[in-house]
């Protein structure tokens, strides 16, 4: 890659982190979704029938991986609570353990008043906060690495599930770092400043499973067949890993990319009773296919692969943009208008403006995204 578009690539990376961040749980949004969670867990853990069951109750989902999104067009966001019976079985039965998790929280009097029946648990819902999903469940006795059985009432019937060995196995995939091209350094060049080295404050692949995630929502903007969380953070991790091993990198925008790019080497194809299905396994245990919806609707199937090459295009679209403000344009329409344009405001006040005002920012055409080799004058924001 040449030193311009280089320099643009890890421009771009400021940007999206920048973006990325706006996408997270605000400091007072995280203390108050820890303090619900604690008090739901410790009145879980206190009284009822359950506790004979020796409940263990942990976080789950996208909070503990690290790849939270803020919902559209809504303030509330999700936090997930697995309530484990730990002296529960399957022989139980699962509307059973589902039933008295519910009677436990019913016994609280303001969670009652909050309490939906959820397909595989039981919902909190916290009015212009956030709401809590507890899914109730059991130990696997056929998964030795920490499975778990959870209930699903449209199926009737238990479900496989490894929330917590998934954690260990996504953060695994997550620490693996880029191999990165040996370049040259080309700060002896006289009018060329050198290449900005911008970085994902998280790992690249939890960046990835962000934007990805946030691009989804806008592409399918509230519609049916959107693909699920799980399936992109999944796909993504086969990914990275898949990139990072095999392949070197100038600028970690490139990996963004490769990610996606790589995504569908990890969709298999089995036949099952003389079909070929998709499987798209839970690395953590068996029996669980996160496709599994996809072999009941193929428009499923189709959507994802439909999103995935507008994710790709769009991200090679900005690669190739000139500009900040055309920049700010299309990341809105990519991934949404109000976080994209708070996010430029904030790179550009961070890597612009404060230098601006000590009179020390130089900026030059053939590097980055700037547009003279003089002093920059005061911002004027997108070229306004």
């Amino acid at each position: 890659m040449d030193k311009i578009a280089l320099a643009k690539r890890q421009e771009l990376v400021g940007i999206l982190e920048a973006f990325c961040k706006q996408l997270e749980l605000t400091e007072t949004e995280r203390k108050s979704a820890e303090e619900k969670y604690n008090a739901v867990g410790k009145w879980l853990n206190l009284g009822g029938i359950i506790m004979v069951y020796d409940p263990d109750i942990s976080a789950q989902g996208s909070i503990m991986l690290g790849t939270t999104v803020r919902p559209i067009g809504r303030v509330e966001f999700d936090v997930d609570l697995l309530c484990k019976l730990a002296k529960g079985s399957r022989d139980q039965g699962q509307a059973y353990v589902k039933r008295i998790i519910g009677d436990r929280l019913l016994e609280n009097g303001t969670y009652g008043k909050m309490l939906e029946d959820i397909n595989r648990g039981w919902r909190l819902n916290y009015a212009g906060e956030f709401h809590m999903d507890i899914t109730p469940a059991v130990p696997n006795s056929l998964c030795p690495n920490g499975g778990i059985l959870v209930p699903d009432k449209k199926l009737s019937r238990w479900k496989e599930s490894n929330p917590s060995g998934y954690v260990v196995w996504f953060n695994a995939k997550a620490a693996l770092p880029l191999r990165r091209v040996m370049r040259e350094s080309i700060q002896k060049e006289a009018r060329v400043q050198p290449i900005p080295e911008y970085g994902f404050a998280k790992s690249v692949l939890r960046r990835a499973v962000q934007i990805c995630k946030r691009h989804r929502d806008i592409f399918f903007n509230g519609k049916e067949n959107a693909p699920i969380s799980i399936i992109i953070t999944t796909l993504a991790a086969h990914a990275y890993e898949k990139a990072v091993r095999e392949r070197t990198y100038e600028s970690e925008f490139d990996l963004l990319y490769d990610v996606l790019e790589l995504m569908p080497t990890f969709i298999e194809l089995r036949y099952q009773n003389g079909n070929e299905v998709f499987h798209i396994a839970n690395p953590t245990t068996e029996g669980e296919n996160f496709a599994e919806k996809w072999n009941s609707s193929l428009e499923r199937a189709q959507a994802f692969f439909t999103w995935r090459g507008k994710a790709m295009a769009d991200i090679l679209k900005i690669a190739n943009m000139e500009g900040l403000d055309q920049i700010s344009k299309s990341l809105g329409v990519m991934l949404g208008e109000s976080e994209a344009r708070q996010a430029m405001a904030k790179y550009v006040s961070r890597k612009v403006t404060d230098p601006r005002s000590a009179g020390k920012l130089r900026s030059d055409s053939h590097v980055g995204l700037g547009s003279a080799g003089i002093l920059v004058p005061r911002n004027t924001f997108f070229g306004k």
